[in-house]
């Protein structure tokens, strides 16, 4: 996948749409007996499958075994899931070997009493 792509909503809506359809032929359960089984709310089910929050991979992986889908799919929807870059993109790291966040940590040690 390209750059501009990676860093979209698309591996994550894709994804989703992935493991919902998986729920509704392999299983017919709606999603308040599949969040209930792996003891989750239903709403972060919801969101996983509409594709609104990234998916860790082990949640998919807990996902397939509960649908019953074969190892081969589920390393390939796992992969698809550490490709979901999360809300605000994927993770930069620090610059200037964390200097902003040390100073910031002694402005705050500073004006606090």
């Amino acid at each position: 996948m390209s750059p501009s792509v990676l860093n979209s909503s698309v591996p994550r809506r894709r994804l989703g749409r992935e493991l919902r359809q998986l729920r509704e032929r392999l299983t017919q359960l709606p999603q308040t007996s599949v969040a209930s089984e792996l003891e989750w709310s239903a709403t972060k089910l919801w969101r996983m499958e509409r594709g609104e929050v990234p998916v860790r991979s082990g949640d998919v992986v807990l996902l397939c075994e509960l649908y019953g889908v074969d190892e081969e799919t589920t390393e390939i929807l796992a992969a698809l899931a550490t490709k979901s870059p999360g809300l605000f993109g994927t993770p930069r790291r620090r610059e200037n070997g964390g200097q902003v966040a040390r100073r910031r940590r002694l402005f705050l040690v500073r004006v606090r009493p």
